[in-house]
């Protein structure tokens, strides 16, 4: 009787160690992301490219919410790797921020290797999450200032009494202040950068260009 008993205790254990092991398996499956020729992405489009960088995106970061209305999506290569570039358009600095701290507000889809900045960086810095009181206070100055344009870097810094919002581009840059409570500006600086020199083109350099 016990010998029977021990001997169902093993066919017990082996069988639980043989059903943790098909679990593991199937789980690993799942979490396969399929890769990519080199070739196979050359021959997509931008907004392919777009859409395999945000399968990507949902299956190693599925906790991630995104409004893909608040980033300007790009698709970069060159001969070794094809990138797709997620930048957001207003970039929101909440009251209270430490100074020093430095959120990443874009990411980057490497197509070829899987590797997403700035999850999968070794010194990655916090991503930014659009809390409920950022969502209302972006509405709100959105409302009051009026739209932005993926044409400039937006930064948006939140005031004890005010809004500081900074508009730059390599051609001119905005300095405005917006009050919190009545959504009036106040007098803002504008001006233009003298225009840089064209840098020599080397025709050697395997530099990422932008894909259409």
């Amino acid at each position: 009787m016990k010998s029977n008993l021990v001997k169902k205790n093993r066919r017990d254990k082996v069988f639980l160690l043989i059903l943790i092991l098909m679990l593991n398996t199937i789980f690993s499956l799942a979490q396969h992301k399929t890769t990519y020729s080199m070739e196979h992405l050359k021959s997509k489009k931008k907004q392919e490219l777009i859409e395999i960088a945000l399968e990507t995106l949902k299956e190693k970061q599925p906790s991630l919410v995104i409004d893909l209305n608040d980033f300007e999506g790009t698709a970069w290569g060159n001969s070794k790797e094809i990138l797709v570039k997620f930048r957001r358009i207003i970039r929101y600095i909440p009251l209270g921020t430490d100074p020093e701290k430095r959120f990443s507000y874009d990411i980057t889809v490497n197509l070829n290797t899987n590797e997403i900045s700035p999850f999968d960086d070794f010194f990655k810095s916090e991503f930014y999450i659009e809390t409920k009181e950022d969502k209302k206070s972006i509405e709100f100055i959105k409302k009051n200032f009026g739209g932005f344009s993926s044409d400039f870097e937006n930064t948006i810094y939140e005031g004890e009494e005010d809004y500081f919002i900074d508009l730059q581009n390599q051609y001119s840059y905005g300095k405005y202040v917006l009050n919190k409570k009545t959504g009036k500006q106040k007098p803002a600086i504008q001006a233009s950068y003298d225009p840089m020199p064209t840098p020599e083109r080397i025709e050697d350099l395997d530099i990422l260009t932008e894909i259409k």
